[in-house]
């Protein structure tokens, strides 16, 4: 899966570094599928925003899977 360190362009130098030096990218869930997702949201909302899936989606193939240790929240 591809995340932030396959594509940095909009991350700081520092946070690159940063990511560079302590992150590594594991195997994560990304949870529900589109479907799922549609369902829970039109259950919860009354109706359900494909583009609020497509945003939620963007954030997971940029960020799911990176970890790193972090004094303040664990991993």
């Amino acid at each position: 899966m591809p995340n932030v360190l396959d594509h940095p362009a909009s991350l700081t130098q520092r946070a690159l570094k940063f990511l560079r030096e302590h992150a590594e990218v594991i195997d994560a869930d990304r949870g529900m599928n589109d479907a799922e997702c549609r369902t829970r949201l039109t259950g919860v909302f009354g109706s359900h925003d494909d583009h609020v899936i497509a945003s939620l989606r963007r954030l997971q193939d940029r960020y799911t899977g990176l970890s790193y240790q972090s004094p303040y929240w664990g991993e």
